[in-house]
């Protein structure tokens, strides 16, 4: 492992910083899914209102790259679909039912992870929904589920913005969690490159 330290950032004194807690909040009546934020893709919806879906039900998927495939966060009912100009999807209302909390999908165990080929770790990320959360520079849009990989991938895990917590909060009692996920992305890329802020510095940590 090597460690880069970068030094011309800036921590900017802004009054207002949030306190570094984290608070449950009570579970929500009603949940949206929102197409309109997901950019250059094409959705088109896998549900009807009225229907039911279940944690990781597909809710709706993109028209032009069927495999890449965005899933229920709850359990309950398509309460409503709301359309802006054009016809364009907005958002998914889910009526929660916590009751039926249950997930469609199965999760990998950490052994499980590391006796798997790259190809089953690719498929397990689309399956779970989760090639979406990856981004392609310079535009940061999806990459097409069918594209050759890179030999690199950076994970970013503290954002400029002034109050956006840092990594360290929400890494709390969930590294083991995060290394399941670095086990898994190094199955698909040679090098994985780690950001986080540490005060007014960068770290940038490769593997």
């Amino acid at each position: 492992m090597k460690t880069i330290s970068i030094l011309n950032t800036i921590n900017v004194p802004i009054n207002g910083k949030p306190k570094e807690d984290v608070i449950l909040t009570a579970k929500s009546s009603l949940i949206a899914v929102m197409p309109s934020l997901m950019p250059f893709i094409t959705p088109k919806l896998a549900v009807n209102k009225g229907d039911s879906v279940k944690i990781g039900s597909t809710i709706f998927f993109d028209k032009k790259d069927t495999k890449l495939v965005f899933l229920s966060p709850t359990c309950g009912v398509i309460e409503d679909i709301v359309y802006g100009a054009k016809r364009k999807i907005t958002h998914v209302l889910i009526k929660t039912n916590y009751k039926d909390d249950v997930e469609t999908k199965n999760s990998f165990t950490n052994d499980e992870i590391k006796d798997s080929s790259s190809n089953e770790i690719k498929s397990a990320i689309l399956d779970g929904g989760l090639w979406g959360t990856f981004k392609e520079f310079p535009f940061k849009n999806i990459p097409k589920t069918d594209t050759k990989l890179p030999d690199s991938i950076y994970l970013s895990m503290d954002n400029d913005e002034p109050f956006y917590p840092e990594s360290k909060v929400y890494l709390k009692d969930n590294i083991e969690d995060f290394n399941y996920g670095y086990d898994a992305l190094k199955k698909l890329f040679n090098n994985v490159y780690v950001g986080v802020s540490v005060g007014v510095y960068v770290l940038c940590i490769c593997w």
